[in-house]
């Protein structure tokens, strides 16, 4: 298998190009992705040897008609046994961790629908309680009604009396009244003469006087009777029919609608959220020699760039 390699010729001078490779600070920004780097080896204006996390490699400098050749090597190494247990407990910590998180999540959406559920039967149960409460009203109002109409029914169909007797059947009475007591009154001077000749009777044998007779108490004369009128200007009463109405029947108690405003369901206590697993050690993986090909152009392109120069320009 080739070692990846990337090598491009730099409109620079080597001594340049040395300063930026040869310090380890300034190199690590260049080959960042593949870990911490370190130099192990330098040979004076020429190669460069580093070595890090992801892998190992080396910097090349040659001095080439108006630039100088670049080129780059990179090895990727393979991880440790420790390092592939560590990436494996890693993967196996955050399986678990997300298992329990879907379980509390669960466990916390089913508490909330059981909470849901007892809300709305007991706003159901109201409900019906309300609906029940308005049938009894509407059906005791009309038991009331049925009632109002029997008892004018009942008065409707008791005989009246005529208009003449409602017209003289108060001013015969007061006559009926006077008639017994003239009568009361006659028998009383009848007694009243014989006591006084009872009296008298001793004296009679000595001077016989007659007693004249006392006159009898006229009796009262009747009130005359109330000029009647024409018979032609006698209005008959109304007809009454004898019949009393039938009621109707009982209209039906009316349903209740839906309430227009309904009651809010208070929403269940919020779940505090599940905080994130924390993000584990950085566990070094193999890379692909695409990936280190790729690595290694940019690191071209970030040393060929143009950069000021002192004295170059004013």
């Amino acid at each position: 298998m080739s070692q990846p390699t990337a090598h491009r010729t730099l409109v620079k001078s080597p001594p340049e190009l040395w300063a930026e490779v040869s310090d380890a600070a300034s190199l690590a920004k260049h080959l960042g992705e593949f870990g911490e780097i370190r130099i192990t080896r330098l040979e004076p204006e020429t190669t460069v040897v580093w070595e890090g996390d992801r892998a190992t490699g080396t910097v090349s400098l040659e001095p080439s008609g108006w630039g100088t050749k670049v080129t780059l090597t990179a090895t990727p190494t393979a991880p440790s046994a420790a390092e592939v247990a560590a990436r494996e407990a890693a993967e196996e910590a955050a399986r678990v961790e997300a298992e329990e998180r879907a379980a509390a999540e669960a466990a916390a959406r089913a508490e909330a629908e059981a909470w849901a559920a007892k809300e709305l039967a007991r706003v159901e149960a109201e409900e019906r309680a309300s609906a029940e409460a308005a049938r009894t009203e509407v059906a005791r109002a009309a038991a009331e009604r049925r009632a109002a109409q029997e008892l004018a029914a009942a008065e409707a169909a008791a005989p009246k009396p005529g208009l003449l007797a409602r017209m003289f059947g108060r001013k015969a009475a007061p006559a009926k009244a006077e008639a017994p007591k003239a009568e009361a009154e006659a028998p009383a001077a009848p007694a009243k003469v014989e006591a006084l000749a009872t009296a008298e009777a001793p004296a009679a044998k000595l001077t016989p006087v007659p007693t004249p007779a006392p006159e009898p108490t006229p009796f009262p004369t009747p009130a005359p009777e109330p000029d009647l009128p024409p018979a032609a200007e006698i209005t008959p009463p109304p007809s009454i029919d004898p019949t009393p109405p039938v009621p109707g029947p009982d209209p039906a108690p009316p349903s209740p609608g839906p309430d227009p405003s309904p009651i809010p369901l208070p929403g269940p206590d919020p779940v505090p959220p599940i905080p994130a697993p924390a993000p584990g050690p950085a566990v070094a993986t193999a890379l692909a020699p695409d990936d280190v090909v790729e690595v290694l152009t940019g690191v071209l392109d970030t040393l060929g760039s143009a950069h000021h120069r002192p004295f170059s320009r004013q």
